[in-house]
Parts: structure tokens; C-alpha cells; sequence
């Protein structure tokens, strides 16, 4: 039986099974930067929102009361994005012995008002070829 399988809120079971074994090769590392932002996230958003709510009744509903919360609170629509990515992935982590999931969703984003993001907003900084072979050459 895995760890998640007598998983009832997302706190603690989920979310520690999420932190414990974060490796920089697993999927979860694309969504979750590094531990500070995941725990971060996880102390300050998703755990006093919905930390008492069963990991099985983590769906469109309570996420769309997070969301809520966070664009309330003027965090912008990339962050409400990603952090509402990562409730999903601690409801996505709860698998079986054969690694199926115990609680599957389909996320409605439209049903739960997430913010869209506007690209020609995003601060995304590039680095010039000079600048990457200066990073590679210190590698090497």
C-alpha cells in the first residue's frame, strides 16, 4: 500500500509526500521550481485554504475557492495558475500499488475562473548566445 492510499485531507500525507520526494529528474520538479516555492505555496495558500478538506473532495469546487481567494488577494494570474498547478499535482500523486489514481479529475478552468495569462506580460528573461557560452564554458 502506498503512502497516499490512507490519505484523508491534503495535509499532511500528500503534501509531505509530495516535499519528501522531490528529485530535480521527477515530473512534479517541472510544476514545483524547488522546495522553498513548494513549501512556501503550500504554508501560505493551499494548506490554511484547503488543508482540511479530503483529499477526495479536492476538485473544480474548492479549487475554484482558492482561486478566488488568491485573485482577491492580488496575486497574478501566472502565480494563481501555478499554485493552483500544484493542487492538482498533490491530488494527482495519490496512487495506488499499481499506480493508478485514487482521485482522478478533469479540471475545468472556465468553471473555476482561473485567470488567463497574458504572455506579452510575462516577465521572461532570455540569455544572449554570448551568455550561454560563458555558462558553458565555466561548466566545462
Amino acid at each position: 500500500m502506498t503512502p497516499l492510499e490512507n490519505a484523508t485531507s491534503l495535509v499532511p500525507s500528500a503534501s509531505d509526500y509530495i516535499l519528501d520526494n522531490f528529485e530535480p529528474r521527477d515530473r512534479i520538479a517541472m510544476l514545483v521550481l524547488n522546495r522553498d516555492f513548494g513549501e512556501g505555496c503550500l504554508d501560505v495558500w493551499i494548506l490554511p485554504n484547503l488543508g482540511d478538506v479530503p483529499l477526495s473532495s479536492v476538485g473544480n469546487l474548492a479549487l475554484k475557492g482558492l482561486v478566488e481567494k488568491m485573485v482577491e488577494a492580488g496575486l497574478s494570474p501566472k502565480t494563481v495558475n501555478t499554485y493552483s498547478q500544484v493542487v492538482k499535482s498533490v491530488v494527482a500523486s495519490a496512487v495506488n500499488e499499481e499506480g493508478e489514481q485514487l482521485f482522478p479529475r478533469k479540471w475545468n478552468h472556465e468553471f473555476v475562473d482561473m485567470p488567463v495569462v497574458d504572455k506579452s506580460k510575462q516577465n521572461t528573461p532570455h540569455f544572449t548566445s554570448e551568455v550561454i557560452a560563458g555558462i558553458l564554458a565555466q561548466r566545462a
